[in-house]
């Protein structure tokens, strides 16, 4: 229901008797149109387990400013992050309580990356990591190997 199908609704009433207090047919048609507001996005929006499920799934990566806007616009593909302790700690799984191994990469489904604050973030489907040598023209050093994620569908600013 429209705000104007609500309106027309209560308009030919003057005042309304609620509890002892008098109601304005406008704050009635408000009150219902917010209703209905809440009911459809509580439609839309997903339950805070299917949310937490989604946000355990992102990983979240910071980059700079030339990589962010060459993936916003769909230029780049894929992001390359050096093979030390800490990239393969976030992006391995431990196996057995062993070291972790880059043969086992966690399933992450989405990647957000961002440049604290300075451009808006870029969000974007996660297909695959692996671990390889990157492109020169998207900042990796020939010869050298690097966790390669492999993105699709870059949108810039809107969450999942």
């Amino acid at each position: 229901m429209t705000i104007y199908e609500v309106y027309n609704k209560y308009k030919h009433i003057t005042l309304l008797e609620d509890r002892d207090i008098l109601i304005d047919p406008l704050n009635v048609c408000l009150y219902e149109c917010w209703q209905a507001i809440k009911e459809k996005v509580a439609e839309d929006c997903p339950t805070e387990e299917e949310y937490k499920r989604t946000n355990q799934l992102t990983l979240h990566l910071p980059i700079k400013t030339e990589w962010l806007d060459m993936i916003a616009v769909g230029i780049k593909l894929e992001e390359y992050r050096e093979i030390k302790p800490y990239w393969t700690k976030r992006l391995c799984k431990k196996v057995d309580d062993r070291e972790f191994l880059t043969d086992y990469y966690k399933e992450y489904t989405h990647v957000k990356f961002h440049n604290y604050g300075k451009s808006l973030p870029v969000y974007a489907d996660l297909i695959k990591i692996h671990m390889g040598e990157g492109k020169e023209e998207w900042g990796a050093v020939k010869g050298k190997s690097y966790h390669v994620i492999t993105i699709d569908n870059p949108v810039q600013d809107l969450p999942f």
